[in-house]
Parts: structure tokens; sequence; C-alpha cells
């Protein structure tokens, strides 16, 4: 009678594997080692927090749109500038009229740029000073433009005057909620990493701006040059309209 087979376990180097019976069994857990090289292949690359908005439809026409108004702006101030040079009124002076304007732009750029500083460093004084400061002066600006007499800085001397005032009383309204803006304000402030790239950034806007302002104050100084003043209205109306939307499109890009 044959015996039964008797199995045969074989240890198998530090793997902790058994051959029985012509079979391979582990015995033991498997550890996989792994390189670092392989560890720094698995690692996933870091992804960017803050990927570049996709450009719409929308924000493709709004520069379209932008950029035919700049082209038009051009046109306009060119066709003033010719016109205010061909029919000039003798009592036009261009040396007192754009040496005044072109240093205000100059100033107001300097001004800007230091009450960003004071802004970073002082939010909650600044948020004050903006509050209280903005509607007397308006209403000196107001003051000054009806002071000169003309109907078209009278036309844009009244709106400005009812602006300050209502800036007032929207200040003594909202002063109960300036606590809590200026806790928000600070915070904001306090997050807020200022490196060279911003500065540039800052920077750029800012000559941007006052490059365009000195190319807008020559629209106004052809027509305060020009004799013909049937349409100086409407001339006046689309520089302003201009202006505002310029400066606003120089703010957004300065907060996005």
């Amino acid at each position: 009678m044959a015996k039964p087979r008797e199995s045969v376990h074989i240890q198998i180097g530090e793997l902790g594997l058994i051959r029985e019976n012509g079979r391979v069994i582990n015995s033991a857990p498997r550890t996989n080692q792994i390189s670092p090289a392989q560890v720094a292949d698995a690692t996933p690359a870091p992804t960017n927090q803050n990927p570049p908005k996709p450009r719409t439809i929308t924000s493709t026409i709004f520069n379209l749109l932008f950029l035919l108004h700049l082209l038009g702006l051009s046109i306009l101030i060119s066709f003033l500038s010719l016109r205010g040079f061909l029919s000039r009124t003798p009592s036009f002076h261009p040396l007192p009229f754009f040496i005044p304007l072109l240093s205000s732009i100059s100033l107001s750029a300097f001004i800007a740029l230091i009450y960003l500083l004071f802004t970073l460093a002082h939010p909650s004084k600044s948020l004050t000073t903006s509050l209280w400061l903005s509607p007397p002066l308006t209403c000196i600006a107001a003051a000054l433009l009806l002071s000169y007499g003309a109907g078209a800085s009278f036309a844009v001397g009244v709106p400005a005057l009812v602006l300050g005032v209502g800036m007032g009383f929207y200040a003594c309204w909202i002063s109960p909620s300036v606590e809590y803006a200026r806790r928000i304000l600070c915070g904001s402030v306090r997050e807020v990493k200022f490196c060279v790239e911003v500065g540039k950034f800052v920077a750029g806007a800012v000559l941007v701006g006052v490059g365009y302002c000195w190319f807008w104050a020559l629209g106004v100084g052809a027509l305060a040059a020009a004799g013909d003043k049937r349409f100086d209205a409407v001339y006046l109306l689309l520089l302003l309209l201009s202006l505002a939307w310029t400066m606003q499109v120089i703010n957004g890009a300065d907060q996005a």
C-alpha cells in the first residue's frame, strides 16, 4: 500500500515563498519597494489655483466696441483740432489754456499714486477721507465751472453740483455702516501682497490714463479755439462720455 505523499515546504529567500507539492504559495505579505524617482513621477503636478478665465463672446464684443470707440475718438479729436486751427478765434491763446490743464492732469496722476500708497498703509483713514472729501471737492469743481459763464461749462457745472450735493446726502446716509466697511477694507488690504509686478502694472495704468487725458485735452482745447460754436455741446458730451468710459475700463483693469 503506497504511503500518502508528504508535502515538502521550502522557504525561498526573504519573500516568504513556500513550495507545496510543486506549487508556490506566498506565506508572507509582499512589500513593493518604490524608488524615489517613481514617487516623483507619480506625484501629480501642482495645478494653477487661479486659471485664466476663458474669453467669452460678450467680452470679445465689448473689447471690439471699446477699440472702435477709441478709433472714433481719435478721428473726432483730429477733426476738432483741424477745425480749431483753421477757424481759431483771436481771443484764444494756446499756452495759457493748455499749460494749466495738462499740469492738473499730471498732478492728479501723482496724487492718485500717493493716495494708493496711503490706502495700503492706512485703509481705514483712506475710506473716511474719500467719503467726506468727495462731496465738497465735487461742489468746488462745479462752482468753478459755473463761474466761467459759458454755456458748455454751465451744462456740465449744474449736474456736477447736483452730484456733489447728492454725494453729501449719501455719505450721511451710509455713515452708520462705515465701521463695517472699514473692517472689510482693512481685512482685504492685509491680504494684498504688493510686489514689483503689481507696482509696474498700476504705474503703467496711471501713465496710460495720463496719456489719454492729454490727448483728450487736445480736443477740449480745439473746442475752445474754434470760432464755430454750433455743435460744441454735442462734441463736449461725446468727449465726456468717452472720458468716463475709458477711465472706468482702466479702473476695471486695475481691479481684475
